[in-house]
């Protein structure tokens, strides 16, 4: 029989289902689909977002469709020779028109979708081809055979194969959520969804390798049951026959041989699935994570030797010290201990469980899964947070849920993450402002999202800086007004105010404004908010996901030293979205590095000049690089008046502290080359001081010309403190504090450093010095609370307790004097042994000869 005729009986029937109104319809609702998802913001493109819901959507249509064509094959009028075939071969036929089908409805929304970027800009279709490719292409392959063997299948049941491809899909659906209930992982690779990433705030979508693997499973699995349905045909009938005679007869070979390849071949990646990356459990992570650290409170696993190694002590008594607090702010325990994955980065943890760019905890599971961060740890509390309040959250998923049909599942994600930025108070993202006082500022600027729309399922449509701020805000001044008690019953109910409080959330909302409007905010604070606040949800970005993309490949590029590439892409970022500056800063830097200063330096002049659309923060960045060109390439006047307009600026501390510390050192030196420190700041080459190896030795050189530079040793201990030489930092910092630094911000970071590095060192009195500097009534309300969490961590660290209520910044003042003793009861630095083992003699020799050394 020749190649047309083996296929003319199911070319008919594929015929009649075209002519069908079930594949009209079909076409209809895809069509449709596409031109509602061209005017859904982040749908609009051909990318991720547009190709998930494609993927779901035509499954259903594929495996219905799939069972139509089987109903059509039977009422196909043809000579018996026609049908004639081997079973095999007539899965084979119906699996390809049945596919084709599936694929000629997809045309609708591919084509309106292409289309819509005449309208809206897409900033990369390949990409948006690949995902195309990889989810709904590749869905309708895998749906289409699951419609023909449904179709085999329910001969005679028409109601119930109607029904099946919604339940198929849907049991699917309910897998995969169970896989992110019941594992690690936050992504999942479904036969229908193709990929669904777990979080929203990692912008940088990659389809790679595991999505692949997952792919060539799930083929090989349709493939097997294929097989073992073709076993039991009976052709002429198109109906599954398990007992009696089939037509035709004979041992089918072939069926046999597939069946057995695609059995071996789903064995082998089902055993795989973990190394390969597309069904992880908790099993291999811990197998990747191959150490384990065990305290009263916690089990962390990690991956041994290394940094992590080195300080897992450290690591677990931030953990329960944490912990601590928390029990204290909530006023209830863990009931069970927590596991606590410990990675060593954010892309190990991006291949082990998904959320590169962001920390999480899943408090049912009673696990938190954060990367390794400088101690302490700043979101550390804020993760452990979730998991105690999963104490008193719902019964399924512990957080704050209504019920819906008895199941929680009205996530009041306003009260899940403000809860936490509560408890870890003031929150890690700001060190100038509270929550409070940068809510003040949002409204001042009319940027405060409204609180309402915040708890609900709203709060992922705005932006994450802002929502996580403003609700933290919200709960934190419930806390403190109210108390621990009302808010655990707000928590549990999902946010029923009326019963948790006795009134009303327009009352209590009412009431946190008023507190917001007298909360004192400082001078020039609403420039700082603007920038920290300005980045907008990703629903109303332009092209998040090929940014973010872009942006990652060019920091590869440039770890490589490919800098051409480099810049060549990042030029591509800065046409896609002109308007950002922030992108046109990168691109300067890139510049500089392959030393085209004349290009960068008209960059950073623009940015420097639009001060009606950039803020103040990235104007001031801008200016302090061209200063840094002007002063390596011999216009050092020219440079000097740019540092001075950069310290006028209302800008962040950071940025502020780095203009006057330059602006000191140029006042000094009058541009004088061998002046100490000068070549610290610039040098013939623009950006080489950044390098953290020549920092450490020109500071070591300034300090060798000049011994009593206060801010020379500061800068050493500044570097130092980043190369874990925390004995020697420790020193230089303290004899920073002593020889006295040229302004009070600089002054402020040598504490704060002082304070970590004291700590690890085991010397608790320079521990004390320096926090009674971040505690004094001129430094910002975050920093005075910072202070007062370092003594907090003191107390606790000796006697394994918390004081029933949190250390205030005044009483540092009272009974820490300024040589750092402390006449606080209870607080005997004999008796507090260090953080981590000092060095012996010889190391520190060693240290010492290493320091001298650079």
């Amino acid at each position: 029989m020749s190649l047309f005729e083996r296929s003319e009986w199911v070319s008919r029937a594929f015929a009649a289902l075209l002519r069908s109104w079930r594949f009209r319809i079909w076409a209809l609702i895809l069509a449709l689909l596409g031109v509602i998802l061209a005017f859904v913001p982040l749908f609009w493109v051909l990318g991720f977002e547009f190709a998930f819901i494609i993927a779901v959507v035509v499954s259903i249509a594929s495996i219905d469709l799939g069972q139509a064509l089987i109903s059509q094959l039977r009422h196909v009028k043809i000579a018996p020779s026609a049908r004639a075939l081997h079973s095999g071969q007539l899965l084979v036929n119906l699996w390809l028109f049945s596919t084709a089908a599936a694929f000629l409805v997809l045309a609708a929304p591919l084509a309106i979708s292409c289309a819509n970027a005449l309208r809206i800009r897409n900033c990369d279709f390949l990409f948006g081809f690949k995902s195309f490719a990889l989810l709904p292409l590749a869905s309708t392959i895998i749906a289409s055979a699951i419609g023909i063997m449904i179709g085999l299948i329910t001969s005679g049941h028409r109601w119930l194969a109607r029904a099946l491809p919604y339940l198929i899909v849907g049991g699917s659906a309910l897998w995969s959520i169970w896989r992110f209930y019941a594992a690690p992982p936050v992504f999942a690779y479904n036969m229908f969804a193709g990929y669904f990433p777990g979080n929203i705030y990692d912008e940088a979508i990659f389809l790679g390798g595991p999505l692949l693997w997952s792919r060539l499973y799930q083929f090989a699995l349709i493939v097997l049951a294929l097989a073992m349905v073709a076993l039991f045909v009976d052709v002429p009938r198109a109906a599954l026959q398990v007992r009696g005679p089939r037509r035709p007869g004979g041992f089918r070979i072939a069926v046999m041989v597939t069946a057995l390849a695609a059995l071996v071949s789903v064995t082998v990646l089902k055993l795989k699935s973990g190394q390969l990356g597309f069904a992880i459990d908790s099993d291999d992570i811990r197998g990747q994570l191959d150490s384990t650290h065990e305290t009263a409170h916690f089990i962390i696993h990690y991956r041994g030797g290394g940094r992590i190694g080195e300080t897992i002590e450290l690591i677990g008594q931030d953990h329960e010290f944490r912990l601590a607090q928390l029990v204290r702010t909530l006023g209830v325990t863990p009931q069970h201990k927590i596991t606590s994955f410990y990675f060593s980065s954010a892309a190990e943890k991006a291949t082990w469980m998904g959320a590169r760019q962001v920390h999480m905890a899943k408090p049912w599971r009673s696990e938190l899964y954060i990367n390794h961060a400088p101690f302490p740890h700043p979101v550390l509390r804020h993760e452990i947070a979730h998991v105690v309040a999963g104490e008193f959250g719902d019964p399924i998923f512990a957080v704050s849920a209504r019920t819906l049909l008895g199941v929680p599942l009205r996530f009041n994600v306003g009260l899940i993450e403000g809860l936490a930025v509560a408890a870890d108070w003031p929150d890690h993202f700001n060190r100038e402002l509270t929550p409070h006082q940068s809510v003040k500022a949002l409204t001042q600027l009319n940027m405060a999202p409204r609180l309402e729309s915040l708890l609900s399922t709203g709060f992922i449509a705005v932006s994450s800086a802002r929502s996580y701020t403003t609700s933290g805000s919200f709960v934190r001044y419930l806390l403190e007004t109210y108390g621990a008690g009302p808010v655990r019953a707000l928590y549990r109910s999902g946010g029923d105010f009326d019963s948790a409080f006795g009134v009303p959330l327009s009352e209590l909302a009412s009431q946190w404004r008023t507190m917001i409007a007298n909360t004192d905010l400082p001078d020039d604070a609403a420039d700082v908010v603007r920038e920290r606040f300005r980045r907008r949800s990703i629903f109303v970005r332009k092209c998040p996901h090929a940014i973010a993309r872009s942006r990652a490949r060019v920091g590869e590029l440039a770890g490589r030293g490919k800098l051409k590439q480099a810049i060549a892409t990042m030029r591509s970022v800065c046409a896609d979205v002109p308007q950002e500056p922030r992108y046109l800063l990168e691109l300067a830097a890139l510049l500089v590095r392959q030393r085209s200063y004349s290009e960068a330096d008209d960059i950073y002049a623009e940015i420097a000049a639009d001060s009606e659309n950039v803020s103040s923060e990235l104007r001031a960045r801008a200016i302090l690089r061209r200063a840094e060109i002007f002063a390596a390439t011999e216009r050092w006047p020219q440079a000097l008046t740019l540092i001075n307009e950069a310290t006028e600026l209302p800008v962040g501390t950071a940025t502020k502290r780095l203009a006057v510390v330059q602006q000191f050192i140029g006042n000094q030196s009058k541009g004088d080359r061998s002046f100490p420190l000068y070549r610290y700041f610039w040098g013939t080459r623009p950006g080489l001081s950044k390098d953290p190896v020549i920092g450490v030795s020109r500071a070591a050189q300034a300090i060798a010309l000049d011994p009593q530079s206060g801010l020379a040793f500061y800068l050493l201990g500044f570097n130092l403190q980043n190369r874990r030489a925390v004995n020697e930092a420790t020193e230089l910092l303290s004899r920073a504090l002593d020889l006295g630094l040229p302004h009070p911000l600089i002054r402020r970071e040598a504490a704060r450093l002082l304070a970590k590095t004291a700590y690890m060192s085991g010397n608790d009195t320079a521990v004390g010095r320096a926090a009674r500097i971040l505690v004094e009534p001129e430094q910002p309300e975050p920093i005075r609370l910072a202070g007062a969490d370092w003594i907090e961590r003191l107390e606790w660290k000796q006697t394994g307790t918390l004081p029933t209520s949190a250390i205030r910044p005044q009483d540092i003042l009272d009974e820490w004097p300024e040589d750092g003793n402390p006449t606080r009861p209870g607080l005997d630095n004999d008796n507090i042994g260090p953080a981590e083992p000092s060095p012996k003699p010889q190391e520190q020799e060693d240290n010492a000869s290493s320091m001298r050394s650079q």
